[in-house]
């Protein structure tokens, strides 16, 4: 073909040539730039519809760990609360031990100690909240978390788990911000068994026992007594004498001995439905009653006994609800750790599935982007020796 002066085919298929490497080349920039190889629906629609839904799938994932993140303190507050009950329940404990058989100061010292324990366990629980929420004072009520996310066709899913409820219901805090856990599984140490007009019930059955009691030894005094003035008669004038004085005196000791023996069966039963109204009472005592009481080391040690053993009964019963309470959170901690580790792997699963669909492999961009380099150099050179076609026409116009 011979070289025409108006269309330069060289320099047209040079440029165009130009283009589709400058064209190349600017994507290559953009992937190098972006690290994505799609970074828009145009370049792939499919992928890009996919990525971009698992983008958000991965941003609200995110979420969901601050979210489990933010549960996960707020059971682990909890936790420690329950710990800190559960030694401060132990030591008072410690301390009904060695109530026994105290005088009156050192059960009094006593008390003392399980009023300050009283008070850091009610310290514990109403401090244990966190981001506004109070698992253990809030009347029993669940408190809902975030464990996990879902998607199910277009449909998205925020999976939740509750936490709380009856056995982790320590109290209720009031609008002035106290603490009432008189009604929660601590009941038995901070409620009370006062009546509705603050009758002193405990008060009250220690004080009927204690006569109560106190009269029946006086009918065991009364027949160990006539026991010994017929052992000595015995010893002075023997079993069965048949002279005077030694036989009145024999059969009158005898006669006082069965008056004594049954003034004492009549006394038992008395005694006996006393001691059973005294122990409902007990029964429904309190370790806060207990605080309250006044010169307990005056009374007798059967009194003090029974007293001593109730208040270890109530104690150990809130030591029971308090383990029950931290077997149940100590494995809410350990679901919510579990799920944030699942949300945490899913979350890198998605985020390299995103990458395997629309990040760039850069070392290949680095190439290609290097080799574009060259063919546009290659190109423009091209592109000019092209150009040069219609100046050599011209060369042959001078001559």
């Amino acid at each position: 073909m011979g070289t025409s002066l108006l269309t330069n085919k060289s320099a047209m298929t040079a440029l165009q040539t130009l283009r589709s490497i400058d064209a190349n080349l600017d994507r290559s920039k953009d992937r190098v730039s972006t690290g994505l190889r799609i970074s828009n629906a145009s370049e792939n629609t499919a992928y890009w519809s996919i990525s971009s839904m698992m983008r958000h799938d991965s941003n609200t994932m995110s979420a969901i760990v601050d979210a489990i993140n933010l549960g996960k303190e707020q059971v682990g507050i909890a936790d420690t609360a329950i710990g800190l009950t559960k030694e401060a329940l132990d030591d008072i404990q410690k301390s009904m031990v060695s109530a026994r058989e105290k005088g009156s100061d050192d059960i009094a010292k006593i008390q003392d100690s399980i009023i300050g324990n009283m008070k850091n366990i009610s310290n514990a629980v109403q401090s244990a909240s966190f981001g506004g929420k109070n698992i253990l004072s809030n009347g029993g009520q669940t408190v809902g978390m975030a464990a996990g996310y879902r998607r199910e066709g277009t449909a998205v899913y925020v999976d939740m788990i509750d936490v709380g409820g009856s056995e982790l219901n320590f109290g209720t805090i009031g609008s002035d911000g106290t603490i009432d856990m008189s009604q929660g599984v601590l009941g038995g140490i901070f409620g009370t068994s006062k009546g509705d007009e603050g009758e002193d019930v405990v008060g009250k059955g220690i004080g009927a026992f204690s006569a109560a009691h106190a009269t029946y030894k006086g009918l065991e005094d009364t027949l160990r007594n006539a026991e010994a003035d017929l052992a000595k008669a015995i010893a002075k004038y023997g079993e069965s004498p048949e002279d005077e004085p030694g036989k009145a005196i024999i059969e009158k000791a005898k006669q006082a001995v069965e008056t004594a023996k049954t003034g004492l069966k009549d006394g038992q039963e008395a005694y006996n439905k006393a001691k059973g109204e005294f122990q409902t009472v007990l029964d429904g005592m309190t370790l806060a009653d207990f605080t309250e009481l006044k010169g307990l080391g005056e009374l007798h040690s059967d009194i003090q006994r029974m007293i001593m053993t109730s208040v270890q009964n109530t104690v150990r019963d809130a030591v029971n609800v308090t383990l029950t309470a931290g077997s149940k959170i100590g494995a809410a901690v350990n679901l919510v750790n579990i799920q944030l580790n699942f949300v945490k792997k899913l979350l890198d699963n998605v985020e390299v599935g995103i990458g395997a669909l629309v990040d760039a492999d850069m070392n290949a961009e680095s190439a290609k982007l290097a080799a574009l380099q060259v063919q546009q150099q290659l190109g423009i050179q091209a592109l000019s020796i092209a150009n040069q076609g219609s100046q050599n026409i011209l060369a042959l116009f001078r001559n």
